[in-house]
């Protein structure tokens, strides 16, 4: 937990982009379900480095879509229309 979330996508973003890539055009579901456990994931990573969201994951949730509201080309997966960016704005 000692990076930010700028670190954090610094050293993801080129492993996604080849992960959407190559997965995006041979099997999309599989895709989509590793993107949603990696959201969970950082989720479970602002619960532990921000102290406010310790007891509850909703409020690090809400955080995590409001930085993908705002910085939607953050993380590739992001930008890509395959994370909290899209299932935020679909409901």
């Amino acid at each position: 937990s000692g990076y930010t979330l700028e670190e954090i996508a610094e050293r993801l973003n080129p492993k996604l982009r080849g992960w959407i890539h190559y997965y995006g055009r041979f099997t999309p579901s599989v895709l989509a379900s590793f993107f949603y456990t990696l959201d969970k994931r950082l989720v479970k990573w602002a619960q532990n480095r921000h102290k406010r969201f310790r007891t509850n994951k909703y409020k690090a949730l809400d955080w995590l879509k409001c930085e993908a509201r705002q910085k939607p080309h953050l993380l590739a997966h992001w930008a890509a229309g395959m994370g909290l960016a899209v299932r935020n704005a679909t409901g």
